[in-house]
C-alpha cells in the first residue's frame, strides 16, 4: 500500500521544526511555516584548494499553501519566541523543487543592504 509521506511524515516534522514565515511577491502572499536549515558546502578543487559555499534552504508542505511560492519572491523568517529562535531575516527565493512527495524545497539567497 502506497504511503502518503505529506501527511504521514511532513506534516509531524513541521510540528516540531517549523517556523512561522511570510511571503511576499507573484506565487504567494501570506503566512506559513518552514523548516529553515543552512549548510556548509566544502569541494576540494584539483590544486588542493579548499572551495566553500553555503546553501540555504526552506522545506515547506505543498498541501499548506493554496498557491506555491516562485523564483524571486521573498520570504521572511522572524524571530520565533516560543523556543527562542532568532530572526534570520530576509531572503530570495532563487530556486523551487518539489520531491514529488508533498515537500517543496525553496532555495534561498539572503537579501542584505548597502551600508
Amino acid at each position: 500500500m502506497p504511503i502518503n509521506f505529506s501527511t504521514a511524515l511532513y506534516s509531524a516534522t513541521q510540528d516540531v521544526f517549523g517556523r512561522p514565515v511570510s511571503f511576499t511577491g507573484v506565487g504567494y502572499n501570506g503566512t506559513g511555516r518552514g523548516i529553515y536549515d543552512t549548510d556548509k558546502l566544502e569541494t576540494v578543487l584539483e590544486d588542493g584548494r579548499l572551495m566553500v559555499e553555503q546553501r540555504t534552504i526552506l522545506d515547506i508542505r505543498e498541501d499548506e499553501y493554496p498557491t506555491l511560492p516562485v523564483q524571486d519572491d521573498q520570504v521572511t523568517i522572524p524571530a520565533e519566541p516560543v523556543s527562542g529562535l532568532p530572526d534570520e531575516g530576509t531572503f530570495q527565493i532563487i530556486k523551487v523543487t518539489n520531491n514529488a512527495g508533498g515537500e517543496v524545497t525553496l532555495q534561498l539567497r539572503k537579501i542584505v543592504s548597502a551600508p
